[in-house]
């Protein structure tokens, strides 16, 4: 089987993560061959093009930027040179597969939705060829959660499977929590953007070092929005170190005593699995899909709502906690990661391939 992973470039994303986990993973299977096409050329922003296996082809399709129609014609002519039997398209990659999904009707093509459907969808435009896509079986649609799913039966009227994210698991040792702890080390791993709600964050941690709370924030990401970054820089204090971009997050959420995630909006957090993979508890605000990932007091904390005395509140919750509870907290943790496994990620994935064959 031949199979092909479209992504619009390989940085440091939870989509370009999977891609780079799912192809790793089915490569190592008897019989299974995968590219992976990037959309853009190749930079220095694409952190994750040395985490491929060498058995797994990468190529560009040097597609420059914003919208270029002749990347319908390229991508059509590179599926049809490839002999593929799987196109499968990720983000904004699946606005390009209208022209070949029309012309050839050799391979399947699938694409997994990695936000919320509606937002996914983007403009007019984009939305409606999404539609056409969908609504006609031209590509198979896969979900990564259930509020993921739910987001795409309400915004297309359709049935979509959902398979869940994964990462290949954690090969080192897991640390124990210590039991006389002054200090609490929480991690934040994402770009500056204002979905990602930083401010909020930033003042939050602020807020309880101010009432006399040991507490330090590791940033790990990369200044992406201007004006956010801007906002943060004025916000840092001793308690937060922005410390740039990492390819390294699961030894990173090793040494935390938990992953922060303060979203406006999410799919399925691959941040999130990769902490649950090393034992790192998650306190998240319930936006899409780690409403569903994490179980309020067993492997993390949710707070009410998406507003700062909210999370705050969680926060303070967590670091109130006793010993027994923060290591109970760990051990359901890694309890959850079972389910993320990369392993049992590309066996449903196969299934649904070879289901359209």
């Amino acid at each position: 089987m031949k199979i092909l992973e479209v992504i619009p470039s390989l940085q440091s994303a939870g989509a370009e993560r999977l891609v780079v986990e799912l192809s790793n993973e089915l490569s190592r299977r008897e019989g299974i061959e995968v590219t992976i096409l990037q959309l853009y050329p190749f930079n220095e922003k694409d952190l994750l093009k040395p985490l491929v296996d060498k058995t797994v082809i990468v190529k560009s399709l040097n597609k420059p930027k914003g919208f270029n129609l002749f990347c319908y014609f390229k991508l059509a002519k590179f599926i049809k040179n490839g002999k593929y039997d799987v196109v499968h398209t990720h983000t904004n990659a699946t606005l390009y597969l209208l022209w070949t999904t029309l012309i050839n009707r050799g391979p399947i093509y699938c694409s997994t939705i990695h936000s919320d459907a509606k937002r996914e969808a983007g403009g007019l435009l984009t939305s409606c060829l999404k539609k056409i896509l969908y609504k006609f079986r031209l590509c198979v649609p896969i979900t990564i959660s259930e509020r993921s799913n739910q987001s795409f039966v309400d915004y297309y009227h359709l049935q979509a499977p959902i398979i869940y994210n994964g990462i290949k698991p954690f090969n080192g040792s897991l640390p124990k929590d210590n039991k006389n702890k002054e200090l609490f080390i929480f991690v934040h791993i994402a770009r500056t953007h204002p979905i990602k709600n930083q401010v909020m964050l930033y003042r939050c941690i602020n807020r309880l070092a101010l009432e006399g709370y040991k507490v330090l924030l590791y940033h790990y990401g990369r200044f992406y929005d201007e004006e956010v970054s801007k906002q943060l820089e004025s916000l840092k204090t001793d308690n937060i170190i922005f410390a740039g971009e990492t390819e390294m997050p699961q030894i990173i959420l090793q040494q935390a005593d938990a992953l922060c995630m303060s979203s406006l909006m999410e799919g399925m957090p691959m941040t999130i699995i990769e902490a649950f993979s090393v034992a790192c508890p998650v306190i998240t605000t319930p936006v899409g899909g780690c409403v569903n990932m994490v179980e309020e007091g067993y492997n993390g904390l949710l707070s009410k709502s998406t507003d700062e005395v909210d999370y705050y509140e969680a926060l303070k919750k967590f670091v109130n906690l006793t010993y027994e509870e923060r290591e109970e907290m760990r051990k359901n943790a890694y309890k959850s990661f079972k389910k993320y496994d990369i392993r049992e990620t590309a066996e449903n994935y196969l299934k649904v391939f070879k289901k359209q064959l």
